[in-house]
């Protein structure tokens, strides 16, 4: 198998990894936080594939850029695993003086997630064209999205949608805002 198949195979394993990290993150259905073993796994086979002397530069771009995506990315799932093992196993009793607060991803219904999948995956495409890492997961870039849209509704404004645009300051993820009755 030449260098390059390899690679195509390492940048599918990748996102399929990232699709139930996704999966995991987004609360779907039957979605379970996926083994960390699996990432020391995918980063051996790329330390490996690195090793190699028959790696031409198009192919060592490929496989630095693969590289680092998947360090930005094992990062913050292991951060987000070793946080999953210190929860505690009762949640402690509710106060009796205010209610229990509703999480962010309970207003978020099916079809907003999957606008928020696509809007995150142009997000990683146009980060990756501008050579910079996704600094977020999916799961944070919905909350960061939510909490946006409800900032803007108390301002009394309607969001209609999220675009993301690449600026000199560096890419950003704008509202698509009008006021109600316009």
């Amino acid at each position: 198998m030449s260098v390059m198949e390899e690679l195509v195979q390492l940048e599918r394993a990748i996102d399929q990894l990232t699709r139930r990290w996704d999966g995991f993150l987004g609360h779907e259905v039957g979605a379970t936080m996926p083994p960390v073993a699996e990432i020391g796994a995918l980063e051996q086979r790329l330390r490996q594939l690195g090793l190699r002397d028959a790696v031409s530069p198009v192919e060592r771009g490929r496989l630095q850029q693969l590289t680092s995506n998947l360090a930005v990315k094992a990062a913050s799932w292991r951060r987000l695993a070793s946080q999953g093992d210190r929860q505690p196993s009762a949640a402690p009793p509710p106060s009796s003086a205010a209610p229990p607060a509703e999480p962010a991803e309970a207003k978020v219904t099916p079809a907003m997630i999957e606008e928020y999948r696509r809007l995150f995956a142009r997000y990683q495409a146009t980060m990756e064209r501008a050579g910079e890492p996704v600094p977020v997961s999916f799961g944070r870039f919905v909350q960061d999205l939510e909490e946006q849209r409800r900032r803007l509704a108390a301002r009394g404004l309607q969001v209609e949608g999220f675009d993301v645009v690449r600026e000199p300051s560096g890419v950003r993820v704008r509202p698509r805002t009008r006021a109600p009755g316009h």
